[in-house]
């Protein structure tokens, strides 16, 4: 008896998911497309409606073995945010390691890089005031919450966070007492949710 075929010679694909926050316009895009050297499409994929101005994103990237010019294990993929399905879309900044990683899953938030409120730590649009903003922490990790709202340009009422797993919000208001924080230390990463005054 001979061996039949491998299942597949190409190399598994990755698996990326994430947020997307909104732009300098407030609108969160539509589609995501993952893209390789030399402008190559390595997968595409709708953005669905997580809350006010929140989206998340599945995507299937293909491997350099699958098609030319995608990524090969540990290739860094480049992202790109679309508003509809003819346009080329902005390029995205990723939070997180966007490294492909055939055969797993791997967890990057994207932000329209043009949309960045203070680069090195904030990712997403400037807040605007008496609205709920959807910002991306991207700073050291564990910087008091009181020091990362300094490197917001407008004042802020308060931040607020869903802990991983859904399980409860913690906030942070300028000027109230430390028993009254429930989250006094802001973490690489952390999705947050920043109203202005």
């Amino acid at each position: 008896m001979t061996a039949g075929p491998s299942a597949s010679a190409e190399g598994p694909a990755a698996i990326v998911v994430g947020f997307v926050v909104p732009g300098a316009d407030g609108h969160v895009a539509t589609r995501v497309r993952a893209i390789g050297d030399g402008g190559a499409v390595c997968g595409t994929a709708e953005v669905m409606a997580s809350g006010a101005n929140i989206g998340f994103y599945a995507i299937r990237v293909a491997s350099g073995t699958e098609k030319a010019g995608c990524p090969l294990e540990g290739a860094v993929i480049g992202f790109s945010l679309l508003s509809s399905n003819i346009d080329d879309g902005v390029p995205a900044h990723a939070n997180g390691d966007a490294r492909f990683r055939g055969g797993q899953t791997v967890l990057v938030h994207l932000a329209p890089s043009a949309g960045l409120a203070t680069p090195g730590s904030w990712s997403g649009p400037t807040p605007t005031p008496d609205l709920m903003t959807t910002l991306i922490w991207e700073g050291p990790d564990a910087v008091p919450s009181e020091q990362a709202i300094q490197t917001i340009p407008v004042e802020v009422h308060g931040l607020w966070h869903l802990l991983p797993g859904g399980g409860r919000y913690v906030s942070y208001t300028p000027g109230a007492p430390l028993f009254a924080q429930s989250y006094p230390l802001v973490h690489t990463g952390d999705i947050v949710f920043v109203r202005a005054r």
